[in-house]
């Protein structure tokens, strides 16, 4: 623990509402730590954990230097710092980093921070985050979707500006404005993200707010930097590298974002036609670029009775879990047999041991086929999934690497979609 305290001088624009904190608290056997859950019929419940001694201890050396006392609110931010309003005049103050997801219970029911649903899927953007905890970091949308900011106070009456624009450029804060914009709406206003980048505020219904989820802060949004303390003067800068964004914690194998073959491409709107025969299109260079950042991924593919387009639909997953990020697959096609419903159920389970939930169903109107990230790409495939001809010898080269393996001739259509298509997507 640090002899002396640290002021914090990056964003603390907190929920002044008790239910927008957490609180280290007398407990009858010690510590613990504590947040309010309000439910929208207006019930409070106070769950608790004891499981982060060295947090409480962060904390409360914090109120003891400044006040002599332990115990009392505190705040995590998106980067895991922990912030702790001390003193008085108050002031906040840099405890350290905290890298464990804080997870409390009442009554045996867990309550957390972590976007997920009772059955573990990941929640959809505008889905209710009522009777969920509230602690976040405050940030503004800015009127017009475009930009971000916070302020922070230099001094009674002086306060500092910080736009998102200005850290990352106009272009790529507007990409992370409008993720934001299509559930939150153009007026802008206030939002929050918490220790587990979950993105949510209120929004207005029939003239009641009430708080909804609006989305994942994923290591592909531009974002404001991990706030550092200054080194003392003189000494060598012993700021600490700037942490990486992280997917949020699920459990089960989660592999960590893999190499693409055009990983470092752009994705932009395009027509993409491939000849037949042609060679040197991967899963991964096809959609990894398109893909990257989204957490919902949603496929109509009216053909995935084959074994074959299963397996095709199989390698697009792989992909998906290789990236990091997704959560949820949705799938859609025209007809299931008891094959291929054996087949998706070994591929649901698979893709669960590692994080991400599979749904399926089947439409017997389904004529289109197309890919839809929440992260607003569509993607329109003349063939579906099913671009692959089958290899003369499963011992060849091509047969388990695509960039190997000839094409039929197909057109894909890469797209920006309205924000009524890409929020539905999944649905």
């Amino acid at each position: 623990m640090p002899d002396s305290l640290i002021p914090f001088e990056g964003n603390t624009n907190t929920s002044v509402v008790k239910q927008g904190k957490y609180r280290v608290v007398h407990a009858r056997d010690g510590f613990a730590v504590e947040v309010i859950v309000e439910t929208s019929d207006g019930i409070r419940s106070f769950p608790t954990s004891r499981e982060h001694p060295e947090l409480i201890a962060m904390v409360n050396n914090v109120k003891g230097v400044s006040s002599g006392r332990d115990g009392g609110p505190f705040y995590i931010n998106e980067w895991h710092q922990v912030i702790v309003p001390a003193g008085d005049p108050v002031k906040y103050y840099y405890a350290g980093d905290y890298p464990h997801h804080i997870v409390l219970s009442l009554d045996g029911v867990e309550f957390s921070g972590r976007p997920h649903d009772d059955a573990g899927n990941l929640l959809k953007p505008g889905d209710p985050w009522t009777g969920r905890p509230r602690p976040g970091m405050g940030y503004v949308l800015m009127a017009g979707g475009a930009d971000i900011r916070f302020t922070v106070e230099l001094s009674p009456g002086r306060e500092k500006l910080y736009r998102l624009s200005k850290e990352v450029g106009e272009e790529r804060a507007r990409r992370t404005a409008r993720k934001i914009a299509m559930v939150k709406g153009n007026a802008g206003g206030s939002f929050y993200v918490n220790e587990y980048r979950a993105i949510f505020g209120s929004q207005k219904s029939e003239d009641i707010y009430n708080y909804v989820f609006i989305g994942l802060l994923t290591d592909e949004d531009a974002w404001f930097s991990k706030w550092s303390p200054k080194a003392p003067d003189g000494a060598p800068d012993a700021r600490p590298d700037p942490s990486p964004f992280q997917p949020v914690a699920v459990a089960g194998n989660r592999a960590g974002p893999g190499p693409l073959v055009e990983a470092g491409l752009r994705p932009e709107e395009k027509k993409l036609e491939i000849a037949e025969g042609e060679t040197g299109h991967s899963m991964d260079s096809l959609f990894g670029a398109y893909m990257r950042g989204a957490c919902i991924v949603s496929i109509e593919d009216p053909f995935l009775i084959r074994q074959h387009q299963l397996a095709n639909l199989l390698r697009f997953c792989e992909m998906l879990v290789r990236l990091g990020t997704v959560r949820s697959v949705n799938l859609v096609t025209r007809e299931l047999s008891d094959e291929s419903l054996g087949r998706l159920e070994t591929i649901k389970r698979s893709l669960a041991g590692y994080g991400v939930e599979m749904s399926y169903k089947a439409s017997s109107t389904l004529h289109d086929r197309q890919i839809v990230t929440d992260t607003g790409w569509g993607i329109s495939l003349g063939r579906g999934l099913d671009i692959y001809k089958r290899p003369d010898d499963w011992l060849a080269v091509g047969a388990t690497d695509f960039a190997f393996r000839p094409c039929y001739q197909t057109t894909i259509i890469f797209h920006r979609m309205g924000n009524g298509h890409a929020m539905n997507a999944g649905a």
